[in-house]
């Protein structure tokens, strides 16, 4: 198999967590598997690392990114709403290059490490090959760290900071693990959550792996050096910095009263100032990068995890367990770890709780070895290289098993079409659909409260669609509604194409909107161009764009691609991942007609789904068969409606400036359609405007 497996930073030296982790994949992996990296270098004194790696990478590729507090980052932080850490990794030339690597067709399988570099697998602007799998390693949940620390931040303004990018990590998180084909949790716990915040199904859970000793390596857990307590990491996350400053200043007092020689040393690269500061107490040993960390974990006698930040899991703990020693961690330090406490780790998360456990451990060199052996042991039986790296060699196999048996079960589609009194253009509609290509499709026609027979007639005419009826007019978001209820319940397709009556399509339109779900690999909708019945070469439209602060949805006509990201779609001729609809839910009925489409669109990339027009899928529309132009109904619906959509969507810094054009668009169009005599349009503007503010919505007056 091929990969490609893209990670923010070189991992060797093997001096953090996540280092350990995606060295082990690269080592392990390589023995079956090519494997080409791209990954960030900072520090060009790291470039040494890369003759080592060859060991087990192909090819490496390495790039550099702007200074974390460049201004351009500042800048892009300012202006849009993408996390901080999303920013700070990118790289327009990283972007390129992944793009380039990816849509070449040469990789089985696209390995990235941390929510934040998948932006270099799975971003709009890349067209994953249908052979390829997209994989994220999660390593934890970014946001659930976020939220903690900033319940623990004294500083209000480091807190508002903190908190301001916990939300904004949280929104591209629950987005992005639906993009990829496959998700790792390390975990269940971080499984669990996810599922909670994303909706996604594609998540396995695959913990972090150690290298084990050799035979009898495990009996290292007698501490050489008398009462030694250790706390290794990387010292300059939230995480690890928090731990440092409530183990010295809480817990570490409690325990020099009980063991005045107590000695706490703290290892690990890049510490801050106040890290750096401890070492002017006697009873404190700031240690630095250790080239040996195993020979210092063997040297000491407890290990301490006294974290109260984080998720994922704690490669500290599995590294101490894999050589025997006794930990003492918190509950949040042992997060996602198969533990059981009192045996093969001590859990403590009050300060004097903390306190108490190490000084009992300093003290019982015996209990100190049986939880070391009983820690070795676990190690062994379930954080082993060997057997994390076959569960990620099943879970790409499995992920490619699925894309390419998904080709054929999800391309299914329902096509959910309404008819309310027009049996000839919904039977002109149907018949330009048996000419497609593609007949990998069932109709469902639902007749939406005719007045008349059409309903009756066409179930006779066409005796091979499914038939659905309602006594009432529901509206288009109502009855489109029931269709979407009926494919849902009834399972098969993978998708539901949604389309006008009074449209016929082109041979190619279902295989253009599948090709384009299936190029965008983060796409959840995909359109087709509109084209004028009555004049078949005029375009009149491929979807919206917003200008919020108006309230304007400008209609694109211009596709300068074969498949564009849009805003949103007209429901005229829309295909959607069945995903969407249970991730999202239907349409909103208080809107009846209009407006209800981009409401879904705009949900849908809230979720996290790309919404794309598909140039070469084309339908011709007879534009405006219920409302004919400019009627009292259609000012009265998009008087009414509009606001709606706009609270429900508009930005909220543009929502007073809306508000005011809207007003004034409302009493011009009243005073003016009443000096011109045109009473029904003054009418129907005014109804839509009482309504809105009454709250009045569904059918309304809409026929009267």
């Amino acid at each position: 198999m091929k990969i490609l497996y893209i990670c923010p930073r070189l991992p060797y030296p093997v001096d953090q967590g996540d280092k350990v982790i995606i060295y082990n994949h690269l080592k392990y992996l390589s023995v079956k598997h090519q494997i080409t990296l791209l990954t960030f270098v900072q520090d060009k004194n790291r470039l040494d690392a890369i003759p080592h790696l060859s060991n087990y990478c192909f090819h490496i590729e390495t790039f550099t990114r702007r200074p974390n507090l460049s201004f351009i980052n500042i800048l892009f932080a300012l202006v849009k709403r993408d996390p901080f850490t999303v920013i700070r990794y990118y790289s327009p030339k990283m972007l390129k290059r992944s793009k380039a690597l990816i849509e070449s067709g040469e990789f089985d399988a696209v390995h990235t490490a941390f929510y934040y570099m998948g932006q270099y697998a799975v971003s709009g602007k890349i067209s994953v090959p249908e052979k390829t799998v997209t994989i994220l390693d999660t390593h934890n949940l970014e946001y659930l760290i976020y939220s903690r620390y900033a319940r623990l931040a004294g500083n209000p303004f480091f807190k508002l900071f903190i908190r301001l990018e916990s939300l904004r990590i949280k929104r591209y998180e629950s987005g992005i693990y639906r993009k990829f084909d496959a998700c790792i949790a390390f975990s269940e716990l971080d499984r669990k959550n996810i599922v909670g915040l994303s909706g996604a199904s594609n998540i396995s859970v695959n913990p972090g792996s150690v290298e084990l000793p050799a035979a009898g390596g495990e009996k290292t857990g007698k501490g050489r050096e008398k009462n030694s307590i250790l706390f290794f990491g990387l010292l300059n996350t939230l995480a690890n910095d928090d731990a440092v400053r409530f183990f010295y200043e809480k817990i570490f007092p409690l325990i020099k009263r009980q063991v005045p020689d107590a000695k706490f040393i703290i290892a690990g690269r890049s510490a801050g100032r106040y890290i750096k500061g401890l070492s002017m107490d006697t009873h404190v040993e700031v240690a630095g990068l250790v080239p040996d960390i195993r020979g210092l974990i063997g040297k000491v006698s407890v290990i301490v995890a006294p974290l109260r930040l984080g998720g994922g899991i704690r490669v500290k703990i599995l590294e101490s367990w894999a050589l025997g020693k006794a930990v003492v961690s918190t509950s949040t330090g042992a997060e996602g770890i198969e533990i059981k406490a009192g045996e093969d780790i001590v859990i403590a998360d009050s300060a004097p709780d903390f306190a108490k456990e190490v000084v009992a451990l300093l003290r019982d060199e015996d209990r100190r070895d049986a939880i070391g052996r009983a820690a070795a042991k676990k190690a062994r039986e379930l954080y082993d290289c060997d057997r994390i790296i076959r569960n990620l060699e099943e879970i790409y196999s499995n992920a490619l098993m699925k894309k390419s048996r998904g080709a054929d079960t999800e391309n299914v589609v329902d096509v959910v079409i309404l008819n309310f009194n027009q049996e000839s253009d919904t039977e002109e509609c149907v018949l330009s659909l048996k000419k497609m290509h593609n007949q990998n499709y069932r109709i469902l026609l639902v007749d939406n409260g005719s007045t008349d027979d059409s309903g009756f007639k066409l179930k006779e005419k066409f005796r091979d669609i499914e038939f659905l009826r309602s006594d009432k007019n529901l509206g288009f978001a109502g009855g489109c509604n029931l269709g979407l209820k009926k494919s849902i319940e009834d399972g098969p397709a993978g998708h539901i194409l949604l389309l006008n009556n009074d449209t016929i399509v082109s041979e190619n339109l279902i295989d253009e909107l599948l090709r384009a779900l299936r190029v965008n690999n983060a796409a959840g909708i995909a359109g087709a161009v509109n084209f004028y019945y009555s004049k078949p070469d005029k375009v009149h439209m491929a979807g919206h764009r917003f200008l919020w602060w108006l309230g304007i949805q400008s209609i694109v006509t211009k596709m300068d691609s074969r498949f564009k990201e849009l805003q949103s779609l007209s429901a005229c001729c829309m295909l959607i991942k069945k995903e969407v609809v249970e991730k999202v839910g239907l349409f909103d009925e208080r809107f009846f007609i209009y407006y209800e489409d981009s409401d879904l669109c705009l949900r849908a990339r809230g979720a996290g789904f790309n919404v794309v027009a598909a140039r070469d899928a084309r339908v011709w529309h007879k534009i405006s068969r219920v409302f004919g132009e400019k009627t009292a109904g259609e000012y009265y619906i998009y008087t009414r409606n509009q606001p709606l959509f706009m609270l429900k969507n508009c930005p909220r810094i543009f929502l007073l400036n809306y508000f005011i054009v809207y007003l004034l668009k409302v009493f011009t169009r009243i005073l003016y359609f009443s000096i011109t005599g045109r009473w029904a349009l003054a009418e129907g503007v005014f109804k839509g405007f009482s309504d809105f503010l009454a709250g009045e919505f569904g059918e309304g007056k809409i026929f009267e």
